[in-house]
């Protein structure tokens, strides 16, 4: 357990009942930019900004006098210097027989996930209303065909209701005028990577054929 405290890159504290700073380690210093004097023997809540510090000492006493700790969350903090952080803690109760229970927490800096998690959630969200927004129909597919996304320019198009009901079809069976047309694109996409202005020919919900010009791009993991 020392080996796995001193060399570990999370942070790993243990708290008395009360909330108090028994043990860190040297990444907790660090992720807390503090040093092993100013957090053992204080309150974790020194790592807190002044204003919650009172308000999270007096639930995390009330949470371990009954036993709801939990056993890992993620939260965003701002900590005692300004600093903003997300923060993964994973807590392990420790009960020994005649003794007050210890919390042993596990602290992990997630900062840049969840800035990535972030920025990928805000370019679908412009990406998506770029689609929504064009009078173009526009779809994403897996390789065997079957819709991942529609618009619903695409809908009204093939004369469906609502992009829900476009993405229920038999792209084969519904879409395409002869089957082995998706399959030929399909192939033609993923030899050249990208095709533009192919000749597509679609069938519509109420059975007219639609001839489209078609750009599409291969897009791998």
């Amino acid at each position: 357990f020392r080996q796995v405290w001193e060399n570990s890159f999370d942070g790993m504290r243990i708290l008395d009942h009360e909330g108090t700073i028994l043990m860190v380690n040297d990444s907790y210093c660090q992720l807390m930019g503090l040093e092993r004097d100013d957090l053992v023997g204080r309150s974790f809540t020194v790592v807190y900004e002044h204003e919650r510090r009172e308000a999270a000492l007096l639930s995390f006493r009330e949470r371990i006098r009954n036993s709801q700790i939990d056993q890992s969350l993620e939260r965003h903090m701002k900590l005692w210097n300004g600093k903003n952080v997300w923060l993964e803690t994973t807590n392990t109760l420790l009960e020994l027989p005649g003794e007050p229970p210890k919390l042993l927490s596990i602290v992990r800096d997630v900062s840049e996930r969840k800035r990535g998690e972030e920025a990928i959630r805000q370019s679908e969200a412009k990406y998506r209303s770029l689609v929504d927004n064009v009078f173009d129909g526009v779809y994403q597919c897996h390789p065997d065909g079957r819709f991942m996304t529609v618009n619903g320019s695409l809908a009204r198009m093939l004369g469906y209701d609502s992009e829900d009901q476009l993405l229920a079809i038999d792209v084969d069976a519904d879409l395409f005028l002869k089957p082995e047309d998706r399959i030929e694109l399909s192939q033609l996409v993923d030899d050249l990577g990208e095709l533009h202005n192919a000749e597509v020919r679609f069938r519509s919900r109420f059975g007219q054929t639609l001839t489209t010009l078609m750009n599409a791009r291969m897009i791998r993991d």
